[in-house]
């Protein structure tokens, strides 16, 4: 569950966990040292951590850059649960041969997590992208978070034993700490700011020597509440670098927590169609106890990709 390991930490009394619920922001004590994330699926430690500096540190950044909040649990939970679900699957159909099941045996690739969401055999390109659209993370999975924050995200997807993960954002002190401390090798962090019209003409060079030097177009884009009390500007700039650095096969992952500001997504949606981006949002489910006792009924996913090219005109 969502901050209850981390709240419930050994030694920690009843009436200590209450107060720490009732200090949670929206069901995450932002407070506390470290924000967890836990998850059978998430290699051989089951969770993942990321130290925060919540508002009564001298380390705080006002905004969510150094703190985090519940629309990245919610996001990293449907990750897991797609890709434990695709292992399962995958392990009933195949388990019933030698193949995969023999090497799982052995224990082969298993101390971040690898294998776990895997299927058999070299997956092409666009079949590792039809898997990160249905939030399955594999092998062969390179991905990339955008406006990272702390990084709990990206962090979660490299656990689950992604080929590459970069998380990014334009202030990394914190985030690089982050990935340093959780000693996954296929885990990375880079400065990247957003840039509008990065995915046009010659686009914006820092997003091009960014996405250059990447193994190959991401198969996965993944962010959390990186829409949220912001101007047009600021859309476009994140439409317009999604945009520069999927593929037309590339799934994009955008979580955020509903704060009434509908103005704000809908700037946001207006930028990815003008960038070239069509998709759908879905309620993530509301089973998800928080710290504070909330639930996430009001986070919401949206699911992205790049718009399929008109077929051009029959000829007479």
């Amino acid at each position: 569950m969502v901050g209850v390991e981390e709240a419930r930490r050994e030694g920690e009394g009843v009436r200590e966990w209450e107060a720490r619920r009732l200090r949670a922001i929206h069901g995450v004590d932002q407070r506390a040292p470290w924000a967890v994330f836990s998850h059978p699926a998430l290699g051989e430690s089951g969770a993942v951590r990321v130290a925060q500096a919540g508002a009564d540190s001298s380390r705080f950044v006002p905004g969510t850059s150094s703190v985090v909040w519940g629309a990245a649990f919610a996001l990293c939970r449907y990750l897991c649960d797609a890709t434990s679900a695709h292992a399962e699957a995958e392990a009933e159909g195949e388990g019933k041969g030698k193949g995969e099941a023999e090497g799982e045996g052995k224990g082969e690739g298993r101390d971040q997590g690898w294998g776990r969401g895997h299927h058999a055999g070299q997956a092409t390109y666009a079949e590792t992208c039809a898997l990160a659209r249905r939030g399955v993370v594999t092998r062969e999975t390179v991905a990339v978070e955008l406006g990272a924050g702390l990084g709990l995200v990206g962090l979660a997807v490299a656990a689950l034993g992604a080929l590459r993960v970069v998380v990014t954002d334009a202030e990394t002190g914190l985030l690089r700490a982050n990935v340093e401390g959780a000693g996954l090798a296929n885990a990375a962090c880079a400065e990247l700011c957003w840039a509008a019209g990065a995915h046009a003409g010659g686009g914006d060079a820092a997003v091009n020597a960014f996405r250059d030097a990447l193994p190959c177009r991401p198969h996965l884009i993944v962010a959390s509440d990186v829409i949220y009390m912001q101007g047009t500007q600021d859309m476009v700039k994140l439409a317009d670098t999604v945009s520069a650095l999927a593929s037309d096969d590339t799934a994009v992952l955008i979580a955020f927590e509903e704060r009434g500001d509908w103005g704000c997504v809908g700037e946001f949606w207006d930028a990815a169609r003008e960038a070239g981006l069509e998709g759908d949002s879905i309620e993530l489910g509301a089973d998800l106890e928080g710290v504070g006792g909330v639930g996430d009924a009001d986070r919401i996913l949206l699911r992205l990709r790049k718009r399929s090219p008109a077929p051009a005109p029959a000829r007479r």
